[in-house]
């Protein structure tokens, strides 16, 4: 059956290899075909050809990496507010993975990607993405309140040690 549905059930594993092989090759056939005439060169005048590169494109550079013993920091007080309906609540429970994040972990998140924060495992390792378990290990964090899920919240606060450009001798 070419144009319609292939009932492959009663086909031997020999035969379904055989197919499989014919349908690979068909593919390879189109593509190298597809890939032929749009890399072909047209003398076409309705087309303008490019102009050519002032700059050979650079390749993506390796990103720097960042110190946090080269910044000072300093305790600060955050006050926010949020509309709850797509959160799971403010406080993270750790373990407890749920199908809404919430406000704590994106905060976190949000913290973590700007590097305003350093926190560290308990042993006092380094946490050094966005990605890891979430922690406020050596980032001083308290907040006071909390929120259920999907309940608004304005004038939420938590306090935090984050980075500063103040002189480092600070702590």
């Amino acid at each position: 059956m070419e144009g319609g549905q292939t009932d492959y059930s009663a086909w031997s594993h020999a035969q379904l290899r055989e197919r499989i092989a014919e349908l690979e090759g068909k593919l390879e056939e189109h593509n190298s075909q597809s890939l032929a005439s749009t890399t072909a060169p047209t003398n076409s005048p309705t087309r303008p050809s490019a102009p050519p590169a002032s700059h050979p494109k650079r390749g993506k550079s390796t990103p720097r990496v960042f110190d946090p013993s080269r910044y000072a920091t300093r305790l600060i007080a955050l006050k926010f507010a949020y509309l709850g309906e797509r959160y799971n609540g403010l406080e993270h429970h750790a373990n407890n993975k749920t199908p809404l994040t919430t406000i704590e972990e994106e905060l976190w998140k949000a913290l973590m990607k700007t590097k305003l924060i350093f926190p560290t495992t308990k042993d006092g390792t380094p946490l050094t993405s966005a990605d890891a378990d979430m922690s406020w290990w050596g980032c001083e964090f308290s907040k006071c309140g909390r929120t259920d899920k999907g309940v608004s919240a304005f004038g939420q606060v938590v306090g935090l040690r984050v980075r500063s450009s103040g002189p480092l001798h600070q702590r």
